[in-house]
């Protein structure tokens, strides 16, 4: 996973402009690629029964302004939406305001006055609103969206993400764009399925990184040890990592109706081909054969990725993935494993656990929706194993899949 210019320049702006800095990005590309905005003018709900076209786009603005200081009472000055589509068919008007949220929040009454000024659409100005998010929106958002779905629609950035990949193919700057969204961890970043031609540095680099961790120099896997995948294994660990984080972020605060974002932990687990009963002492005279041995009785390993919230009565339920290699040539190089557990301290009231086919390059993993419909199945699972064997815990449990 290679850094992204896109990324070395946002790093200068502060995280409540970076909604503002994407808009900027986009405007930007439309200039060359208008096919960037597509998503987004397909995903508004425009009042009219005309369909809008691509070529009926007039001009794409950033820092639209869209209500004035006089017509509302807030303190701020000028509304402006992160940017602004124009159409223009020749006959008809229409206006789109893309709101962009990465790292800050809605205003006060922010919402309700983009919904405001959807609400003036006529049939002289087809109007609609769009809210580009990179996180879950609060419950209390996501009802006042559904509520005024006629005028407002949500997409996250990672579903955007989504409909530009095709588009990426044909577009080197879309590319760019692409990758500077999975760096960022707004979308889900891609391995290629297996037995896919095409580029496979960062799955070779990733196994490079989990055969140094775990296994011994003859481990069966192949060259491993080039520099660039010394180099790269961590970077593509790391956006596994903000897959995960994006899953969690999702699973608590959609499934779970947690109002907190879970903190993602991660901790390896080495195997050994000998019990080992007390840390080898390291000394100057045995540095070498203590490194070497060391490296030797290596057997297998796992990465553990976890994350958890907490429910009534300090009850909790934990969900995660396990990467796992094995010493030897095996069918699934990098098998790759989900769980949910429920659980209060150090006791287990039910867990499940579901090896997934292909291991790390199952294309499933690398979706939302089709992660999400996976680890809420395993859920829901541990959920009714839990309300099964401890009718206690069935007050903590209320409100949760079933």
């Amino acid at each position: 996973m290679k850094n992204n210019f896109f990324s070395a320049i946002q790093g200068k702006f502060k995280a409540d402009f970076h909604g503002r800095y994407l808009g900027n990005i986009l405007e930007h590309i439309y200039s060359m690629r208008i096919e960037v905005i597509e998503p987004l003018l397909k995903c508004a709900p425009l009042q009219s029964s005309r369909k809008w076209g691509l070529n009926s786009i007039h001009g794409v603005t950033t820092e639209a302004s869209y209500i004035s200081n006089d017509s509302h009472k807030s303190d701020h000055s000028d509304r402006r939406a992160d940017l602004e589509i124009e159409l223009d068919d020749g006959k008809n008007f229409g206006k789109i305001l893309i709101e962009i949220k990465v790292k800050d929040n809605f205003l006060a009454g922010q919402l309700e006055e983009y919904i405001t000024w959807a609400e003036r659409s006529n049939e002289d100005e087809d109007r609609a609103v769009v809210l580009l998010t990179a996180f879950p929106l609060t419950k209390k958002e996501r009802d006042y969206i559904a509520k005024n779905s006629k005028y407002v629609c949500h997409m996250y950035l990672s579903e955007f993400t989504d409909k530009l990949r095709s588009i990426a193919k044909n577009s080197e700057l879309i590319g760019l764009f692409v990758d500077y969204l999975c760096h960022e961890g707004y979308a889900m970043f891609q391995l290629p399925s297996k037995g896919r031609e095409g580029d496979n540095t960062d799955y070779d680099a990733l196994l490079s990184f989990l055969v140094l961790n775990f296994l011994p120099h003859e481990s069966g896997k192949g060259k491993v040890s080039s520099a660039k995948k010394i180099m790269q294994g961590p970077q593509v660990f790391g956006s596994l990592v903000q897959n995960f984080q994006q899953i969690s972020d999702r699973f608590a605060s959609l499934k779970l109706g947690a109002s907190k974002r879970p903190t993602i932990r991660y901790f390896p687990e080495q195997g050994f081909s000998t019990y080992r009963e007390n840390l080898i002492e390291i000394s100057e005279a045995n540095l070498l054969v203590t490194r070497k041995q060391i490296r030797k009785n290596k057997q297998w390993g796992r990465y553990w990725l976890t994350a958890d919230t907490v429910l009534d009565d300090g009850i909790r339920i934990e969900w995660g993935q396990i990467l796992e290699i094995e010493l030897g040539n095996k069918q699934d190089d990098i098998n790759c494993s989900i769980y949910v557990l429920i659980k209060k301290g150090g006791m287990q009231y039910s867990g499940k656990y579901m090896r997934i086919k292909d291991g790390i390059r199952n294309q499933d993993l690398y979706s939302l929706e089709k992660y999400m419909e996976r680890l809420l199945d395993i859920a829901q699972n541990a959920i009714n194993q839990a309300r099964s064997e401890h009718p206690e815990l069935d007050k903590s449990l209320q409100g949760l899949p079933n």
